[in-house]
């Protein structure tokens, strides 16, 4: 795993894992490498989220506001039990619209957003469409 400080905010941040050095000359910021650096994709992650009720749900699509022109990534973490662990589901793309449409069933959710978009964008509104069964 790699990491990046940021002395502005005094903190870490996911970043490469194989930069062995920053530095400036005069005005030339470098970078220094053994090889080529990747930079991990943007990823965020939700909290818990249970719509209120320990009742099964079914999420159908995902909606995700923002900005951006290119589409972001979907994935939904969900579990039965708040005693079992987390599963996921494979990462879907967001439509022209904004909506990632996937089926999963579970008690508990979080939602995890990706790209490899690197610009600054605000995610306006992020909103779980399902249903609440009855059992």
């Amino acid at each position: 795993r790699g990491y990046v400080f940021n002395p502005r905010l005094n903190s870490f941040a996911k970043g490469p894992t194989n930069v062995t050095g920053v530095g400036t000359q005069g005005s030339t910021l470098y970078v220094v490498s053994p090889s080529l650096v990747t930079i991990p994709p943007f990823q965020i992650c939700t909290d818990i989220y249970d719509m209120g009720t320990r009742k099964g749900k079914t999420i159908r699509s995902v909606e995700i506001g923002t900005a951006l022109n290119r589409p972001l990534q979907v994935q939904i973490d969900y579990r039965y039990n708040k005693t079992k662990d987390f599963y996921s589901t494979q990462w879907h793309t967001t439509d022209s619209r904004g909506i990632a449409f996937l089926s999963v069933y579970g008690q508990e959710f979080k939602c995890r957003i990706r790209t490899d978009i690197y610009e600054k964008f605000r995610l306006d509104y992020l909103r779980l469409n399902g249903v609440v069964h009855d059992n």
